[in-house]
């Protein structure tokens, strides 16, 4: 299906983190999670490029891992609550937002180099 936003699968060794949606272009990395009622487990955004974050009109916590261009963990900002403004991350070229814990359950910390590979689409 063509009109499906592309998916990455983002992992730290064997470890999964998300598949995530990716939120490329200037609307739909403004919209971000804005509206989302829930974000489920082992699910995510990636915004790219994205260097801060907000989290106005969402309805739930959210943990936000910054990466630079070669998709190692610049900072991470665990549980950042709704109606918040995230700090200016230097050296972040992309964000990505994962449900609040997930980070943490997943092990990852700064330093860390991700990983990701794309998902196969529906037929």
């Amino acid at each position: 299906m063509s009109g499906l936003p592309p998916r990455l699968h983002l992992h730290k060794g064997e470890t999964s983190l998300a598949d995530l949606r990716v939120a490329k272009d200037v609307f739909s990395r403004f919209l971000g999670l804005m509206g989302v009622r829930d974000l489920p487990p082992g699910t995510g955004l990636l915004l790219s490029p994205c260097n801060s974050i907000h989290t106005w009109f969402m309805r739930f916590p959210i943990d936000v891992l910054f990466l630079d261009a070669s998709w190692r963990v610049v900072r991470i900002l665990p549980s950042m609550a709704p109606w918040r403004f995230g700090p200016l991350v230097r050296g972040a070229r992309m964000a990505v937002e994962v449900p609040a814990g997930a980070a943490g359950r997943a092990g990852i910390a700064p330093g860390d180099r991700l990983a990701w590979e794309p998902l196969p689409r529906m037929q």
